[in-house]
């Protein structure tokens, strides 16, 4: 009950796979769906993010570094 995925991947990794796609199809490419299938899971990747708002914050905060 209410038990989360166990989450496959770091918040790093799932960072650079967004900047990855943001280079090959602009910041609005960066979706959900799109990451996960980037990185070969079926599931949503919010168990270290809370929604996407925030995958999109961590990405442009990296891009800009």
């Amino acid at each position: 009950f209410g038990v989360p995925p166990k989450v496959k991947y770091t918040k790093d990794e799932i960072i650079w796979a967004a900047l990855d796609l943001a280079r090959e199809g602009g910041i609005r490419s960066v979706t959900a769906r799109g990451l996960a299938e980037r990185l070969g899971v079926s599931e949503p990747i919010f168990g270290l993010f809370e929604n996407m708002e925030e995958v999109l914050e961590a990405v442009l905060k990296t891009a800009n570094q």
